[in-house]
């Protein structure tokens, strides 16, 4: 399934964001977390880090092999923290290096891929978030929630939402993004 995740993702990008972008990086692909920050753990210790890395390479690979354009923030299962002592401090390392790449691609379209995990088996499946109130980034998020609720998860009723103010990369990049949770 992570498969046809994937191919979704990637069969919305190549002829979708190739017409609309063509700069020096198409896309930022940006696997969330890396050590020492694992983010969410499944029941069977997967982490959330390793599962946003697999996923991050293989859209990076499909995209890449047709045509786009790509940089990756991350492409070890460790962070990208350049400095800290302490977890806290190499968080905010890592996210401030994650700033920056996309400072150095302003015209790139930022897509962060992350997982969530909940308490209740009631909530599940996909949800697309975009940054700024951009028509691009609006219609990037929402042509991915249609083929993710369409082609990968029918019983998926979800709707894309922007991103709340409050998280830092968003609110500090000048990208266009999409958040895929």
């Amino acid at each position: 399934s992570l498969i046809i995740f994937i191919s979704t993702c990637a069969s919305f990008f190549i002829p979708n964001v190739a017409k609309t972008i063509s700069h020096d990086i198409d896309v930022i692909i940006d696997a969330g977390h890396g050590l020492p920050d694992g983010g969410a753990v499944a029941n069977d210790g997967t982490t959330e880090a390793d599962l946003n890395l697999a996923i991050a390479i293989m859209l990076n690979d499909l995209l890449e092999q047709n045509g786009l354009k790509c940089v990756m923030t991350r492409s070890t299962c460790d962070s990208i923290y350049s400095e800290g002592n302490n977890i806290h401090s190499k968080k905010i390392s890592d996210i401030r290096n994650r700033v920056k790449i996309s400072k150095e691609h302003p015209e790139a379209l930022l897509v962060s891929i992350h997982m969530n995990t909940y308490p209740s088996e009631d909530v599940y499946g996909a949800q697309v978030f975009y940054n700024k109130n951009s028509d691009f980034s609006k219609s990037v998020a929402s042509e991915l929630q249609n083929a993710v609720n369409l082609n990968f998860q029918k019983e998926n009723s979800k709707s894309i939402k922007q991103i709340p103010g409050n998280v830092y990369l968003f609110n500090h990049v000048p990208n266009d993004c999409v958040l895929i949770e």
